[in-house]
């Protein structure tokens, strides 16, 4: 899930939905457009599109930026063990799992373990 905002007219943010296919080719299937950011607006949607599936979407990976709001929507749409379901387990997407490892890892005396890990997230297949 990745959200974008002032790329329509309205300026609103929209949030790109995809999914893997049989093949591991990522697939767009819905769009949600809110006026704001808010973490209640982009559960309902995520959770309009599980009951569009009829409730049999077993999310088990969501990929966002590093957005606490998109975090929290997902939990909300997503809860889990608690309500009978798999339980998601979160990734940040490429950009922001480097921009984290630079934040935590500054410093000469980290340049090894930085160098190190941004190869892993770089060249790293699963």
């Amino acid at each position: 899930m990745d959200s974008t905002h002032q790329t329509n007219h309205l300026e609103w943010y929209l949030y790109n939905i995809c999914v893997r296919d049989e093949q591991g080719s990522w697939c767009p299937v819905a769009h949600i457009l809110t006026a704001c950011e808010d973490s209640d607006i982009t559960a309902e949607g995520l959770k309009v599109l599980k009951k569009w599936c009829g409730g049999c979407w077993h999310l088990r990976y969501m990929l966002t930026d590093d957005s606490a709001g998109e975090q929290c929507a997902v939990r909300k749409a997503f809860p889990g063990l608690e309500a009978g379901e798999l339980e998601p387990t979160h990734f940040l997407c490429r950009v922001h799992s480097e921009r984290a490892l630079q934040r935590n890892f500054k410093g000469k005396e980290y340049a090894d373990t930085l160098k190190h890990l941004l190869t892993a997230l770089k060249y790293r297949k699963s």
